[in-house]
């Protein structure tokens, strides 16, 4: 019997609450306006699961470093050979920003040129301060 192998990066409940932190946290720019697009999305969940590579990033753009990196992240083999295919899976990302948007998580406003850009709402805020909440009691 093989044993069950579950991939947290892949796990639904982990995905959605990924990018329910990035559209918390990019979803506006300094001028308040919409720049979250679906690239965006795939680019930054990309560099949250590969903290080596923001990190190198920011680096050779001079940029503070607000995280330290731990030792399992800077020596494992996904930190020296990600996979770069996140980076191209929109049709994924796209299915993940429509369950947020069934359960009211987010918002999309279509612009001139029509392209969407994704912004969360209220409840989506609720939602991931009621799982940070969660995550840091159990």
């Amino acid at each position: 019997m093989n044993p069950l192998l579950i991939h947290p990066d892949l796990e639904l409940h982990v995905q959605l609450i990924r990018i329910l932190a990035i559209l918390e946290k990019a979803s506006l720019n300094r001028n308040d306006t919409l720049v979250l697009n679906i690239e965006k999305i795939a680019v930054f969940d990309f560099f949250l699961r590969h903290p080596v590579i923001l990190f190198e990033v920011l680096k050779m753009a001079d940029k503070k470093i607000p995280f330290t990196l731990e030792e399992h992240e800077r020596n494992s083999i996904s930190s020296n050979y990600p996979s770069r295919e996140g980076l191209y899976r929109f049709e994924e990302y796209r299915k993940l920003v429509q369950i947020l948007l069934i359960y009211g998580h987010l918002t999309v406003t279509v612009t001139d040129s029509k392209e969407p850009f994704y912004n969360i709402t209220e409840r989506g805020k609720n939602f991931i301060d009621q799982y940070l909440i969660c995550a840091t009691t159990t």
